[in-house]
Order: C-alpha cells, then structure tokens, then sequence
C-alpha cells in the first residue's frame, strides 16, 4: 500500500472508530471497568448512619469523640492493548484484513479509556515482543496508534503468544486491564495466559475469516502460510476434505475456549466480514448489565 493510501485509510478508519464513540459505549465502559480500588481521602466526625466498621479508633479516643475514616474510588485505570501483528493477521478474503479489523476495535477501546482519562498502554507482538509503549498518563494519539498497528514490519512473523505474555507477567505494572487481541493461531500459550490472568483482568479479543472456517470446493489450492513461507496444495474436491477440514476447525475451536475457561477469561470473536465495532458496544452492553458473568 502506498503512503498517500495508507494515510487516507487511517485517516478513514479513525472517523469510523470516532463515530461509533457513542455515549452509552462510555457509560457500560464505566460501569464495567471501575476504580481499581480504594484511596483515603479524610477523617471527619461520626454523623448518625455512618458505618460504625469505619470508626478510627486511634482518632477517636485521642479526641474523646466519634470519627470515621472515609474513602473514595480510585477511578483511573490502566488499560492495556496486546495486539497481534504477525504474518497471519495480513490474510483476509474480505476487503479488510484481520490487521485492520483489530486496528479499529483498538482504537475504539483506546477512545474509550482516554475519555474516561484512564492510562492506555501498546504491546505489539509477533515472534517476539515488537513494541512496548508503557501506559501513561499522555493522551494516546489515536491516528499514530492505528498506524504503528498497521504499519509495524515484524523482524519476525510467526505468533508466538507466550512470548508476549511472559514479557507482560515480568512487568512491574499495577493491576490493569488487559485485552488480548489476535486470531490465537498459536500453541502452548496457556500456562503464561493463566498466568496473567490471575494477575489482570483479562479480556481475548479473537478476529477470524470465513475461509478459515469454510474453504470452498475449488479444486487444487496452493496455499502459502504467511508466517513460515510454506506452501501446500491442497485438493479441496478430495471426498474426505470438508469433514476433516471441519473436524480441525472444530477441534481448535473447543482447545481455545478450554483454555479461556481454565484461565475464566471472557472473549469476544469477530470477522473480517464487518460488524466488528458493533459487536464491541455489545459486549460491553451485555457486561455492564451483567457484572461478572462471562459473555
């Protein structure tokens, strides 16, 4: 793609995240994702209904009359976006690619942090941790955040999830909340996954395409993996094919929400079909109206 049209997408796909930046998407992102705890604000005297449980007594029998402590809710929070950017994420047989389809609900989630002033930090990932931007309390600029998504090389292509998530489980970072964003087509990742769950509350955003669900009967294909260079030719009209095709697609499918259930990580799948952004408000619909149950 060149420069000139790669600016004009970006510039595309921000309007677009921008106009779906409704005000009921703030509000369920509120009430979903509250202060990350409790922060004491002051001592002041007992008045008839306050919580005994808060009485200091320190306070109390110094000045020979009832105080309580009281607290507010620490609203900040720290978000952090893992996108994948590995050679797989590049194939779509749609007009977007699966890149492009993680690159707007990014930036949608990251709008919807900065509005609530909470902190958003970038990890991008392939074969290997590719970028670290901590979370910070600077504004994320949204059109550099779709572009470093779209338009990072990296140095090497294949996915290697447990990578990514080690780097996250060595950081010193408070408690955040984390959205895991790739097509998850990777292997023994669990254990670093379960890991960082137990630490941050852990959201798998997974993005597909129909062809890696359904492959049309056409006859001799020649495939090319994006990540390794392999090629494979595959006769498709083979009687035995849809069924072990399916068989496959089925058996990873119940391999990953084994491993989301172990980890209790709730997750959304979307498509390079479209409806992407709409299925993000909805699942934040659906949690805000239901705290704590997964979707």
């Amino acid at each position: 793609m060149l420069p000139a049209d790669l600016h004009l997408l970006i510039r595309r796909l921000h309007l677009r995240v921008r106009r779906k930046m409704q005000a009921s998407l703030l509000g369920n992102y509120h009430t979903l994702f509250k202060g990350s705890g409790l922060t004491f604000e002051e001592v002041r005297e007992y008045q008839p209904g306050d919580d005994i449980r808060s009485i200091d007594w320190n306070v109390t029998a110094r000045l020979n009359a009832p105080f309580i402590k009281t607290f507010s809710e620490e609203r900040q929070r720290t978000i952090l976006l893992m996108i994948d950017i590995s050679g797989s994420l590049n194939f779509s047989t749609e007009i977007n690619t699966k890149q492009q389809i993680l690159a707007e609900m990014a930036a949608l989630l990251a709008l919807s942090a900065v509005e609530n002033r909470d902190r958003v930090g970038l990890l991008l990932f392939a074969g290997k941790v590719e970028r670290y931007l901590p979370p910070g309390k600077a504004r994320m600029n949204i059109p550099r955040l779709l572009s470093d998504i779209l338009l990072t090389e990296p140095s090497d292509p294949r996915t290697n999830l447990t990578a990514a998530l080690d780097f996250v489980n060595k950081l010193k970072l408070r408690k955040a909340v984390v959205f895991l964003m790739s097509d998850f087509l990777a292997e023994d990742y669990e254990n670093s996954l379960r890991q960082m769950a137990r630490r941050h509350e852990t959201f798998a955003l997974k993005v597909t395409d129909p062809a890696e669900i359904e492959v049309p009967r056409s006859g001799l294909i020649r495939l090319r993996d994006a990540e390794t260079g392999q090629i494979r030719l595959i006769d498709t009209n083979q009687k035995s094919f849809p069924q072990n095709f399916q068989e496959q697609v089925q058996k990873r499918r119940r391999e990953f929400e084994r491993t989301l259930a172990a980890a209790r990580i709730d997750s959304l799948e979307v498509s390079t079909v479209g409806g992407h952004l709409e299925a993000l408000i909805r699942f934040f619909e659906r949690r805000a109206a239901h705290p704590g149950v997964r979707s």
